[in-house]
């Protein structure tokens, strides 16, 4: 008897197994989308993009997303996912990704901050920092003497690296004694 029990349980499964195969398949079956091979959109503008005829006719769905990249001028699409030359069912979205050009910040004035906050300023404008230390006697020790590039100049946030140079401690000069004769 419960050999029995036991190849019931198992055709059981085997029947919901297969079962689930078929209804999950089905859709497929039933779904009349054609497979549409991705074109190639990367340097295209979106005006160029839109008349496409996969585009134009409904076969992709583009979603547009809009990202700072110094290798394209604004305004041309230079990442899509999927990629092209990939197999996608008609109607699906594709992620077309649109150049805003290259990102310019423009260096803060930083003259007589403290160095760590003029660091902080300059990571959060996402600019890497060099930091050059030198003795002004105008300015407290620790603070920022002048940034280069410039104050107020305008630069590639990506350029390798801005640098502000700090003041150090100040020897105190030394003592002046006469001279003794000879």
């Amino acid at each position: 008897m419960p050999a029995l029990f036991g190849i019931t349980i198992a055709f059981a499964l085997a029947c919901m197994a297969l079962c689930w195969m078929i209804l999950n398949d089905s859709s497929n079956l039933m779904n009349n989308k054609a497979d549409v091979t991705l074109g190639d959109y990367i340097g295209m503008t979106k005006d160029q993009a839109m008349a496409t005829d996969q585009i134009a006719s409904g076969q992709i769905a583009p979603e547009w997303e809009e990202e700072y990249n110094s290798n394209y001028a604004a305004g041309y699409i230079y990442k899509q996912s999927p990629v092209s030359g990939r197999t996608v069912r008609e109607g699906q979205s594709v992620t077309l990704t649109v150049s805003l050009g290259t990102q310019y910040v423009t260096v803060p004035d930083l003259t007589n901050y403290v160095q760590s906050d003029a660091e902080q300023q300059l990571k959060a404008l996402g600019v890497s920092v060099l930091v050059t230390q030198a003795v002004d006697t105008s300015v407290a020790s620790g603070a920022v003497i002048r940034t280069d590039p410039a104050a107020g100049t305008r630069r590639w946030q990506q350029a390798p690296r801005s640098s502000f140079i700090s003041a150090v401690r100040r020897c105190p000069p030394l003592p002046r004694y006469p001279r003794l004769p000879a």
